[in-house]
């Protein structure tokens, strides 16, 4: 038989492994569920679901590449009313496939005629990317639709949303504010593309972003206005929005747009490391996405400076041609521009003072190169012509094309 110490000793061992045992039961929850979430997929009939080993977790549709469930840190923040995020205003019946093309990425790839749409998870972050292969014109708009739970966000009174609670004027989509006297156009926000980085809302502890892409395949170039997001008591949708068809004054650009990226955070705003020119992209070079052009492929253009700059006014350089746009700020003081990661191609290079064309050009860009530009004099500024009298000055000031007083 066990004497008195063998027994005391005994129960000391039981009551040790039995606090062991309750300590890691309690660890498991007080851990976060994403510290124990495991970053991978899985499939059913119905949908994809990839977890990012992070706070997020979203499930793509098997049938049309929908989104169906964006759930970041155990709530699906996805859908209203049957609506599903999705790619234009949702595709048919189409080819989706998921692959893990290295440890630490995940990619579904969905096909649709001649449209291809990727979504890209990376291990660890609560982020999305998203790239959209357009070949010709069995596509009649370009974008991206996040449509998110109405309930679970505040409804955001600011001038580039639109809101149901104004009254119709025309349409369905130009609405009055009475109380104002204001009208407001869906399709036109008073933001133009070159002035933000990314859309989206925030509940104060959870947001929701759409970065925006580079717009190289956009159409409108730096001054374009076009619907950013949707918020109102029954609807919260955000979009990247690349060929409208709204009054579309440039050329449709067909190839790959993206990487735009649907990003989750705490409430505040989305990384800054994910805005277009700040994004590392070396990662995506081996992905096999359709008509992806990585940094070694790209050129570069840089100005030494301007003359003949006006103060007050801001100068931008755009750069376009049928196949790709872009656009940079050119220096306050000495107008020394630099516009970098372009594809390789000849572009009309123009200056504009606010948004005003006053110098044009071509340059051509080389992959791999840097084109530099002796100094520029500009010489189509009718501010510079003799006058026998003026009001104001020449240049094409800020536009709100969205609140117009009547």
């Amino acid at each position: 038989m066990k004497n008195e110490s063998q027994l005391k000793s005994s129960k000391r061992g039981v009551l040790l492994r039995l606090a062991i045992f309750m300590a890691l039961m309690i660890s498991a929850f007080i851990i976060p569920s994403s510290a124990l979430a495991d970053f991978g997929y899985t499939e059913d009939s119905t949908n994809y679901t990839i977890d990012t080993g992070a706070n997020l977790v979203f499930k793509v549709k098997r049938s049309n590449g929908d989104i169906s469930s964006l759930i970041y840190n155990g709530t699906d923040y996805n859908g209203y009313t049957n609506k599903n995020s999705h790619v234009e205003t949702g595709l048919g019946q189409s080819d989706v496939t998921i692959s893990q093309p290295s440890s630490s990425v995940i990619m579904v790839k969905v096909v649709y005629g001649t449209l291809e749409q990727y979504y890209v998870a990376r291990k660890g972050e609560n982020n999305i990317y998203m790239f959209t292969y357009i070949a010709d014109d069995s596509v009649t708009v370009t974008r991206y639709i996040v449509r998110l739970k109405p309930s679970l966000f505040p409804v955001l009174n600011t001038s580039n949303s639109w809101y149901s609670s104004y009254s119709t004027l025309e349409a369905k989509d130009i609405f009055t504010d009475t109380s104002t006297g204001y009208t407001y156009s869906k399709h036109y926000s008073d933001t133009r593309v070159m002035d933000y980085n990314y859309t989206g809302i925030s509940n104060g502890n959870v947001g929701a972003y759409i970065v925006r892409s580079n717009h190289e395949k956009a159409s409108g170039g730096p001054f374009y206005r076009s619907l950013i997001r949707d918020n109102t008591n029954v609807a919260v949708n955000l979009y990247e929005i690349l060929y409208y068809g709204m009054a579309q004054t440039d050329v449709k650009r067909y190839g790959l747009q993206g990487p735009y990226v649907l990003a989750f955070t705490d409430g505040g705003e989305p990384s800054s490391k994910l805005y277009a020119g700040n994004l590392k992209t070396d990662w995506i070079d081996s992905l096999g996405i359709h008509g992806w052009v990585g940094s070694s492929g790209r050129g570069r253009v840089a100005g030494v400076g301007i003359k003949n700059m006006k103060s007050d006014y801001e100068y931008v350089v755009g750069f376009s041609n049928d196949e790709a746009q872009y656009w940079t700020k050119a220096s306050d003081s000495n107008g020394y521009f630099s516009c970098t990661n372009m594809l390789p191609g000849t572009y009309t290079m123009t200056i504009y003072k606010n948004e005003l064309a006053v110098y044009t050009t071509d340059v051509t860009v080389t992959a791999g190169g840097t084109k530099i530009l002796n100094s520029i004099t500009i010489t189509d500024d009718p501010s510079d012509n003799d006058v026998t009298w003026r009001i104001g000055d020449w240049a094409v000031h800020r536009l709100n094309l969205r609140t117009v007083h009547l």
